[in-house]
Protein backbone atom coordinates (compact mmCIF):
# COMPACT_ATOMS: atom_id res chain seq x y z
CA UNK A 1 0.00 0.00 0.00
CA UNK A 2 1.41 3.17 -0.80
CA UNK A 3 1.33 6.21 1.29
CA UNK A 4 4.11 8.96 1.58
CA UNK A 5 5.65 10.16 4.51
CA UNK A 6 3.86 13.22 5.59
CA UNK A 7 5.28 13.34 8.92
CA UNK A 8 7.71 16.21 7.48
CA UNK A 9 5.08 18.55 6.96
CA UNK A 10 3.65 18.57 10.46
CA UNK A 11 4.23 21.59 13.11
CA UNK A 12 5.69 21.34 16.55
CA UNK A 13 3.35 23.85 19.01
CA UNK A 14 3.89 24.41 22.20
CA UNK A 15 0.55 24.29 24.39
CA UNK A 16 -0.84 23.73 27.98
CA UNK A 17 -3.18 21.23 29.62
CA UNK A 18 -5.43 22.80 31.83
CA UNK A 19 -7.10 20.50 34.32
CA UNK A 20 -10.23 20.82 36.38
CA UNK A 21 -8.69 21.20 39.45
CA UNK A 22 -6.85 24.20 38.30
CA UNK A 23 -3.29 22.53 37.48
CA UNK A 24 -1.76 22.60 34.16
CA UNK A 25 1.36 21.18 32.44
CA UNK A 26 2.86 22.46 29.33
CA UNK A 27 3.44 19.62 26.36
CA UNK A 28 4.18 20.25 22.76
CA UNK A 29 2.11 18.83 19.99
CA UNK A 30 2.60 17.82 16.47
CA UNK A 31 0.00 19.33 14.30
CA UNK A 32 -1.00 19.27 10.72
CA UNK A 33 0.11 21.89 8.57
CA UNK A 34 -2.13 23.95 6.03
CA UNK A 35 -0.90 24.61 2.23
CA UNK A 36 -3.31 26.87 -0.24
CA UNK A 37 -3.19 24.99 -3.95
CA UNK A 38 -4.48 27.21 -6.65
CA UNK A 39 -5.65 25.06 -9.48
CA UNK A 40 -5.90 26.41 -13.18
CA UNK A 41 -7.69 24.98 -16.23
CA UNK A 42 -6.77 26.02 -19.10
CA UNK A 43 -4.94 29.38 -18.34
CA UNK A 44 -7.90 30.53 -16.11
CA UNK A 45 -7.87 30.39 -12.75
CA UNK A 46 -10.43 27.47 -11.56
CA UNK A 47 -10.29 26.81 -8.02
CA UNK A 48 -8.04 27.13 -4.35
CA UNK A 49 -7.81 23.97 -2.80
CA UNK A 50 -7.06 23.93 1.54
CA UNK A 51 -5.18 21.00 1.53
CA UNK A 52 -2.05 19.07 3.34
CA UNK A 53 0.81 19.47 0.86
CA UNK A 54 1.08 15.98 -0.56
CA UNK A 55 0.01 13.99 -3.66
CA UNK A 56 -0.64 17.28 -5.19
CA UNK A 57 -0.78 15.92 -8.69
CA UNK A 58 -3.38 13.07 -7.99
CA UNK A 59 -5.37 15.87 -5.59
CA UNK A 60 -5.66 18.32 -8.93
CA UNK A 61 -6.58 15.00 -11.12
CA UNK A 62 -9.14 14.13 -8.74
CA UNK A 63 -10.30 16.88 -7.98
CA UNK A 64 -11.32 17.44 -11.67
CA UNK A 65 -12.58 14.62 -12.04
CA UNK A 66 -14.98 14.41 -8.99
CA UNK A 67 -15.98 18.01 -10.15
CA UNK A 68 -16.87 17.15 -13.12
CA UNK A 69 -14.83 18.88 -15.23
CA UNK A 70 -13.50 16.30 -16.39
CA UNK A 71 -14.05 12.97 -17.48
CA UNK A 72 -10.68 11.04 -17.25
CA UNK A 73 -6.98 11.53 -16.66
CA UNK A 74 -7.03 11.04 -20.85
CA UNK A 75 -8.42 14.44 -21.27
CA UNK A 76 -5.38 15.73 -19.35
CA UNK A 77 -2.59 17.06 -22.62
CA UNK A 78 -0.47 18.36 -20.04
CA UNK A 79 -0.38 19.19 -15.89
CA UNK A 80 2.48 21.10 -14.03
CA UNK A 81 2.32 21.18 -10.35
CA UNK A 82 4.85 23.74 -8.70
CA UNK A 83 4.88 23.20 -5.15
CA UNK A 84 6.69 26.24 -4.27
CA UNK A 85 4.76 28.59 -6.37
CA UNK A 86 1.57 26.76 -4.67
CA UNK A 87 0.24 26.56 -8.34
CA UNK A 88 -1.15 23.40 -10.27
CA UNK A 89 -1.58 24.16 -13.67
CA UNK A 90 -3.81 22.05 -16.23
CA UNK A 91 -4.00 22.54 -20.00
CA UNK A 92 -6.81 20.00 -21.05
CA UNK A 93 -6.71 18.05 -24.71
CA UNK A 94 -9.94 20.14 -25.65
CA UNK A 95 -12.84 21.96 -24.01
CA UNK A 96 -14.34 19.68 -22.03
CA UNK A 97 -17.91 20.85 -20.42
CA UNK A 98 -18.18 20.90 -16.92
CA UNK A 99 -20.70 18.05 -15.60
CA UNK A 100 -23.07 19.91 -13.14
CA UNK A 101 -25.66 17.24 -13.56
CA UNK A 102 -25.58 13.37 -13.11
CA UNK A 103 -26.62 11.89 -15.91
CA UNK A 104 -26.01 8.09 -15.64
CA UNK A 105 -26.36 5.64 -12.38
CA UNK A 106 -23.23 3.36 -11.27
CA UNK A 107 -23.75 0.42 -12.68
CA UNK A 108 -24.00 -1.74 -9.29
CA UNK A 109 -20.30 -3.95 -8.63
CA UNK A 110 -19.59 -7.41 -7.64
CA UNK A 111 -18.08 -7.49 -3.90
CA UNK A 112 -17.28 -9.52 -1.28
CA UNK A 113 -17.82 -8.32 2.77
CA UNK A 114 -13.91 -9.79 3.18
CA UNK A 115 -12.60 -6.85 0.74
CA UNK A 116 -14.34 -4.31 3.02
CA UNK A 117 -12.90 -5.89 5.88
CA UNK A 118 -9.51 -6.11 4.85
CA UNK A 119 -9.44 -2.46 4.04
CA UNK A 120 -11.20 -1.30 6.92
CA UNK A 121 -7.89 -3.20 9.34
CA UNK A 122 -5.52 -1.31 6.97
CA UNK A 123 -7.07 2.09 7.42
CA UNK A 124 -7.89 2.07 11.30
CA UNK A 125 -4.09 0.18 12.23
CA UNK A 126 -2.33 1.66 9.61
CA UNK A 127 -0.18 4.80 11.00
CA UNK A 128 -2.06 8.08 9.88
CA UNK A 129 -2.01 11.46 9.94
CA UNK A 130 -5.01 11.26 12.06
CA UNK A 131 -4.06 9.32 14.46
CA UNK A 132 -0.85 11.84 15.00
CA UNK A 133 -3.44 15.03 14.61
CA UNK A 134 -6.87 13.67 15.35
CA UNK A 135 -7.53 17.21 12.61
CA UNK A 136 -7.49 15.49 9.60
CA UNK A 137 -9.49 12.56 7.51
CA UNK A 138 -8.23 9.68 5.48
CA UNK A 139 -9.28 7.84 2.36
CA UNK A 140 -8.41 4.59 1.19
CA UNK A 141 -8.70 3.32 -2.54
CA UNK A 142 -8.65 -0.70 -3.21
CA UNK A 143 -9.57 -3.39 -5.81
CA UNK A 144 -10.57 -6.87 -4.72
CA UNK A 145 -9.61 -6.54 -1.28
CA UNK A 146 -6.19 -5.07 -1.70
CA UNK A 147 -5.48 -1.50 -0.64
CA UNK A 148 -3.60 -0.07 -3.21
CA UNK A 149 -3.20 3.66 -1.58
CA UNK A 150 -4.23 5.29 1.26
CA UNK A 151 -3.85 9.61 2.20
CA UNK A 152 -4.90 11.95 4.38
CA UNK A 153 -6.19 15.36 4.17
CA UNK A 154 -7.48 18.24 6.07
CA UNK A 155 -10.62 18.00 3.96
CA UNK A 156 -12.63 14.53 3.67
CA UNK A 157 -12.84 16.04 -0.11
CA UNK A 158 -9.55 16.59 -0.59
CA UNK A 159 -8.53 12.88 0.59
CA UNK A 160 -11.09 11.67 -1.96
CA UNK A 161 -9.79 13.51 -4.61
CA UNK A 162 -6.10 12.06 -3.89
CA UNK A 163 -7.58 8.74 -4.09
CA UNK A 164 -9.17 9.07 -7.19
CA UNK A 165 -6.60 11.10 -8.70
CA UNK A 166 -4.02 7.89 -7.85
CA UNK A 167 -6.26 5.66 -9.78
CA UNK A 168 -7.13 7.63 -12.47
CA UNK A 169 -3.10 8.13 -13.27
CA UNK A 170 -2.35 4.61 -13.14
CA UNK A 171 -5.17 4.05 -15.37
CA UNK A 172 -6.95 1.72 -12.49
CA UNK A 173 -10.45 0.95 -13.73
CA UNK A 174 -12.85 2.72 -11.69
CA UNK A 175 -15.41 0.15 -11.88
CA UNK A 176 -13.14 -2.24 -9.87
CA UNK A 177 -12.32 0.35 -6.85
CA UNK A 178 -13.39 0.78 -3.83
CA UNK A 179 -13.08 3.76 -1.58
CA UNK A 180 -12.87 3.84 2.17
CA UNK A 181 -13.58 7.24 3.51
CA UNK A 182 -13.08 8.00 7.48
CA UNK A 183 -15.58 10.71 7.02
CA UNK A 184 -19.16 11.92 7.12
CA UNK A 185 -20.99 11.08 3.77
CA UNK A 186 -23.03 13.84 2.78
CA UNK A 187 -24.90 14.62 -0.56
CA UNK A 188 -21.55 16.10 -1.86
CA UNK A 189 -19.97 13.92 -1.48
CA UNK A 190 -21.52 10.79 -2.98
CA UNK A 191 -21.70 13.61 -5.84
CA UNK A 192 -18.26 13.79 -6.39
CA UNK A 193 -17.71 9.57 -5.85
CA UNK A 194 -20.45 9.24 -8.82
CA UNK A 195 -18.58 11.62 -10.75
CA UNK A 196 -15.46 9.17 -10.31
CA UNK A 197 -17.68 6.26 -11.73
CA UNK A 198 -16.50 4.64 -8.60
CA UNK A 199 -19.38 2.44 -7.54
CA UNK A 200 -18.87 1.14 -3.61
CA UNK A 201 -18.37 3.91 -1.29
CA UNK A 202 -17.68 2.76 2.15
CA UNK A 203 -17.09 5.20 5.72
CA UNK A 204 -15.97 4.76 8.95
CA UNK A 205 -18.61 7.17 9.82
CA UNK A 206 -22.35 8.08 9.42
CA UNK A 207 -24.36 9.38 6.01
CA UNK A 208 -26.59 11.95 5.92
CA UNK A 209 -30.51 10.75 5.39
CA UNK A 210 -30.21 12.78 2.26
CA UNK A 211 -26.92 10.93 0.86
CA UNK A 212 -28.55 7.79 1.68
CA UNK A 213 -31.11 8.69 -0.54
CA UNK A 214 -28.93 10.02 -3.72
CA UNK A 215 -26.82 6.68 -3.04
CA UNK A 216 -30.23 4.97 -3.66
CA UNK A 217 -31.20 7.05 -6.88
CA UNK A 218 -28.00 6.58 -8.71
CA UNK A 219 -27.09 2.27 -7.58
CA UNK A 220 -24.05 3.63 -5.40
CA UNK A 221 -23.52 0.66 -3.10
CA UNK A 222 -22.96 2.86 0.30
CA UNK A 223 -21.25 0.70 3.13
CA UNK A 224 -21.47 2.76 6.63
CA UNK A 225 -20.16 2.53 10.51
CA UNK A 226 -17.33 0.20 8.83
CA UNK A 227 -14.69 -1.76 11.79
CA UNK A 228 -12.76 -4.58 11.57
CA UNK A 229 -16.18 -6.64 12.73
CA UNK A 230 -19.06 -5.13 10.76
CA UNK A 231 -20.93 -2.39 8.44
CA UNK A 232 -24.13 -1.17 8.36
CA UNK A 233 -25.84 -0.88 4.88
CA UNK A 234 -28.69 2.10 4.92
CA UNK A 235 -31.79 2.18 2.50
CA UNK A 236 -34.55 0.06 1.18
CA UNK A 237 -33.06 -3.25 0.41
CA UNK A 238 -32.45 -3.58 4.19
Amino acid sequence: MEQKNFTKNLKTCAGTICYKDGSAVRMTDRLASEYYLDVYVNDEFSSQLLCTPEYLTELTVGHLITAGVIKSYGDIREIDVNPAAKQSKVILNKEVPKRDIIKQAVTPPVWKPEWLFSMANDVIHETSLYKITKGTHGCAIGVNGKTLFRCDDLGRHNAIDKAVGYAAMRQISPESCMLLSTGRISTDMVKKVLFSGIPVFATLKTPTGEAVTMAEQYHLTMLCKVNTEQFVIYGSGD
